[in-house]
């Protein structure tokens, strides 16, 4: 995959986490808590939606670190696409938001494991700050704990993941702003030392 096609994949991904940050607030934490059921619905399946171009995006710049690696990483981005899918539907027609709830944190360890594993192929991969791999890492982590503690005692959850979410955040940043460019730039400078 050339490095032109790896940039536009970091963009692709780091685009659609930037957007699903606005959202998801919009749709989770102002609309739904309204009693706006249908409009988080509507919220709910755009982030789905995004999570798709976040794992079709996001395989091009994991793949140094491993195509299987890469391709579970993805599939599980794909798998929590499905399941937060699946959670709003629970919000359609005659709503059911416990039920949303409940399918939600299920689908958490499957984000979880998405995290974990991008955040192994961050310091396995060349091209990816070994920092920005610990920290998705951890992430993965926060959630993993989290969905453990809501499965064990769903009254006192540990809510790691409320902190854990920097690394989310650095690898977003990363994406837009530095994924696919030093390559990008070595190349053209090899491209016009060729010419």
């Amino acid at each position: 995959m050339s490095t032109v096609s790896i940039r536009t994949a970091s963009l692709l991904a780091g685009v659609s986490l930037a957007l699903m940050a606005v959202l998801a607030p919009l749709g989770l934490m102002i609309a739904l808590p309204a009693g706006a059921v249908g409009v988080a619905a509507t919220v709910v399946l755009l982030i789905a939606v995004l999570d798709v171009f976040v794992a079709v995006g996001l395989y091009p710049v994991l793949l140094p670190a491993g195509a299987l690696l890469a391709a579970c990483a993805s599939g599980l981005r794909l798998a929590y696409a499905a399941v937060f899918a699946t959670a709003a539907g629970s919000l359609a027609g005659p709503s059911d938001v416990e039920r949303f709830e409940a399918v939600w944190e299920m689908g958490l360890f499957v984000f979880a494991g998405h995290l974990l594993l991008v955040g192994i192929a961050g310091v396995r991969a060349d091209g990816i700050p070994r920092w920005v791999g610990v920290l998705v890492l951890a992430a993965g982590l926060g959630y993993l704990a989290d969905s453990v503690s809501i499965a064990i005692a769903p009254a006192t959850p540990l809510a790691i993941g409320e902190f854990a979410f920097v690394g989310e955040v650095v690898l977003l940043v990363w994406l837009l702003g530095w994924s696919g460019r030093a390559t990008s730039r070595r190349k053209a400078v090899a491209d016009r030392h060729g010419s």
